[in-house]
């Protein structure tokens, strides 16, 4: 330096992001981003048409479950959390456009117990007890978490996510039917639990007759 002015270092990537703001160079210059983000493409990022959210074909995925027995969002004020930075009954958006509403829980650090939601629920006798639901993980800069779910402390499911993908999971209470269980969803961190957002998106117990 010149005594003058204290040397910054070279410019970062997003310098020049904002330096080419609306200019033909912009493209190029932000393509670093769209892994930050989880998009594929900045058109991804534009706004859309209705309608939207009620009667779109993405929300309707998540509000179309039949035979509902129990509803856990209805039910979380009900429910004892336990371990999360925070816990709650949240409208999210999803990668595609669409919007779903979740069951929000933010796991503590690798070191403390996993976040939890506890339900006691007494099942159904007859039919087929089922409890469906979607994992989603909302922020691309996770390095990804653990859900898992139990009945009385047993674990009857884990599923390890690390991206922006949504997947649909069934789990037969078939062996439970008639007793009342202690019904625990739980999210832990992998490595560390930054950005950790994760969502059970839609979780239900159905009986399937």
């Amino acid at each position: 330096t010149d005594g003058s002015r204290r040397h910054l270092g070279p410019k970062k990537k997003s310098w020049f992001t904002f330096q080419n703001a609306e200019t033909d160079a912009w493209p190029q210059s932000s393509d670093y981003a769209l892994a930050v983000v989880g998009y594929d493409s900045w058109d991804e990022a534009l706004p859309r048409t209705g309608p939207f959210p009620e009667k779109s074909p993405e929300w309707a995925t998540f509000r179309g479950r039949q035979h509902v027995v129990f509803d856990l969002l209805e039910l979380l004020p009900e429910a004892e959390s336990a371990n999360s930075l925070e816990t709650k009954r949240r409208i999210v958006g999803l990668m595609d456009g669409g919007m779903a509403e979740t069951l929000f829980l933010h796991p503590l650090a690798p070191s403390e117990p996993a976040a939890t939601a506890t339900y006691v629920i007494e099942l159904p006798a007859t039919g087929k007890p089922v409890l469906q639901f979607q994992t989603y993980l909302s922020k691309s800069r996770s390095d990804g978490v653990v859900f898992r779910v139990r009945v009385d402390g047993k674990s009857i499911f884990r599923y390890t996510v690390s991206n922006k993908r949504i997947r649909e999971h069934n789990l037969d209470l078939s062996d439970y039917k008639g007793q009342t269980v202690r019904l625990t969803l739980e999210v832990a961190p992998r490595k560390n639990n930054h950005y950790d957002e994760a969502h059970w998106l839609a979780p239900a117990i159905v009986n399937t007759k």
